[in-house]
C-alpha cells in the first residue's frame, strides 16, 4: 500500500504556481480556455488567457472529490474567475495500470487525444508523470455535466455514441496497442488473470468447475474463427479497425447535451465488435446494476448500431453482412463473459489480501456476486452453453 492523497493534497497543489503554469501552457497552446468543444454554456468564451497570468490573485480553483475507480482517484476542478465559472474539469490521479504499462497516464492522454474528435469524449488537457511537483502520475479532461446512463432509457443513444467514436478517424502516429489476434488476447490476458485466483488460498473448485467450462467456450471460439484484420468479414472497405474502449460499464457514460464516454483507461485498436460485446455482456450490464439484456435487447440494438453506422440502406440489401457481424458480436459476448469473471476472481484476491492501494465497498461485494454459484450458473447456461 501506498500514502493515499486526498482532497485536500489535490487542492493544495491545484493552487499551487507549478499547477498553474501547464494550466496556462495549455490555454496558451489551444488558444481557449480548455474544452470549449464541449458544454459551453459553462465556460467564459471571452476571457484571454493572458487576463490570469496578470492577475493570477483573482484566480480560484474550487476542489471537490468526483470518485474513484480501481486503478485511479478523480477530483472536479472548478476554475473561478472574479467570482466566475471560466473552466471545469477533471483532475485524475493515477494509482496502478490495468495494462501492466509504465507510461499508463500518459498512454491514457494518447488514448482521450485519439477520441476527441468523435466529439463524445472529454476533450485532454495535459498530463504529468515527472512526480516533479506531484507525487503521482495526474492527467487533467474537461469535467462533463450529466447523469449517469440508464440501461432501461438510454441504449440507443449509448448506440449512437459508440457509433461516433467508431466512426473516429485512427491517427497516423498513435501508438495504441493493437493485438494481432482479439480473441486470443482476451483468453491470455484471462488466463493469466485467473492464474491469481488458481494459485491462491481462496480458490474454491466449485467456481473452477464453472469457470472452466467458459474457457473451454472461449477456447473454441479462438479455434474456430478467422480472426485476422483482412476486412472480409466486415462491410468496410479499410478493413474493421476502430479506436476501442474495452470498458463500457453503465458509469462510463454521462447523459448530458449527448451521451458521453468519459474513461479512456484502456483504449486499443480493435474490432467495434469488441466494444459491442463488452457493452452488451451480462458481466458489464450486471456490473453497477442488477439488469442483463435479453436476447430481444441484444438484437434491437445491434440493428440500430448497424442501421446508424452503415445507413438502414445497407442493411435492407446486405443481411448476410449483418448476420456475420452479429455473430461476431456475441462470439465476443462469450469472450468477456470471460474476462469479467477471471478479472473478478483476480481482484477478489487482491482485495482479501489487501494488496490494492484503493479499496472499493461497493466493488468488494460486488466481485463476491459475480463468484456467486448461481451466477455462474446462470452465464454457462443462458451465454455460454446457448
Amino acid at each position: 500500500m501506498v500514502d493515499m492523497l486526498d482532497t485536500r493534497d489535490v487542492a493544495r497543489f491545484v493552487k499551487s504556481r507549478a499547477f498553474f503554469d501547464r494550466y496556462y501552457n495549455y490555454l496558451i497552446s489551444r488558444k481557449h480556455i480548455g474544452g470549449l468543444e464541449i458544454d459551453k454554456g459553462e465556460r467564459d468564451t471571452t476571457l484571454d488567457p493572458s487576463d490570469l497570468k496578470n492577475n493570477i490573485d483573482r484566480l480560484e480553483f474550487k476542489t471537490s472529490y468526483l470518485a474513484n475507480g480501481e486503478y485511479n482517484c478523480n477530483y472536479r476542478i472548478e476554475v473561478m474567475y472574479e467570482g466566475r465559472k471560466i473552466d471545469d474539469m477533471v483532475f485524475r490521479i493515477n494509482y496502478a495500470s490495468q495494462m501492466n504499462l509504465k507510461n499508463q497516464i500518459a498512454y491514457e492522454f494518447m488514448g482521450l487525444e485519439a477520441v476527441c474528435k468523435s466529439g463524445v469524449t472529454p476533450v485532454p488537457y495535459f498530463y504529468d508523470d515527472s512526480k516533479k511537483d506531484f507525487p503521482r502520475d495526474y492527467l487533467v479532461m474537461a469535467f462533463i455535466q450529466g447523469r449517469p446512463m440508464d440501461y432501461k432509457k438510454d441504449l440507443l443513444t449509448a448506440a449512437k455514441c459508440l457509433n461516433m467514436i467508431h466512426k473516429t478517424c485512427i491517427p497516423d502516429d498513435n501508438s495504441l496497442v493493437e493485438p494481432d489476434n482479439p480473441f486470443k488476447a482476451i483468453l491470455e490476458e484471462s488466463t493469466n488473470m485467473y492464474s491469481k485466483y488458481r494459485s491462491s488460498d481462496l480458490f474454491d473448485p466449485r467456481v473452477d468447475e464453472r469457470v472452466q467450462k467458459i474457457f473451454a467456450r472461449a477456447q473454441q471460439i479462438c479455434d474456430g474463427l478467422d480472426i485476422s484484420h483482412d476486412g472480409q468479414d466486415s462491410p468496410d472497405k479499410e478493413g474493421n479497425k476502430s479506436i476501442i474502449n474495452t470498458e463500457l460499464n453503465s458509469s462510463n457514460f454521462i447523459i448530458g447535451d449527448r451521451t458521453y464516454l468519459i474513461d479512456w483507461e484502456k483504449p486499443i485498436i480493435g474490432e467495434k465488435e469488441q466494444d459491442l460485446g463488452h457493452f452488451l455482456a451480462p458481466t458489464t450490464s450486471f456490473w453497477k446494476t442488477d439488469i442483463i439484456f435479453t436476447r430481444n435487447q441484444v438484437e434491437g440494438f445491434l440493428k440500430y448500431y448497424f442501421e446508424e453506422f452503415y445507413g438502414i440502406e445497407y442493411y435492407e440489401f446486405k443481411l448476410d453482412q449483418f448476420e456475420s457481424f452479429r455473430d461476431k458480436v456475441y462470439s465476443y459476448i462469450r469472450m468477456n463473459c470471460l474476462r469479467g469473471v477471471t478479472w473478478c476472481a483476480m481482484a477478489w484476491v487482491e482485495y482479501n489480501k489487501s494488496e490494492k492501494d484503493l479499496l472499493n465497498e461497493f466493488t468488494f461485494n460486488k466481485l463476491k456476486a459475480y463468484l456467486d454459484l448461481d451466477y455462474l450458473d446462470m452465464l454457462v447456461r443462458d451465454f455460454i452453453e446457448d
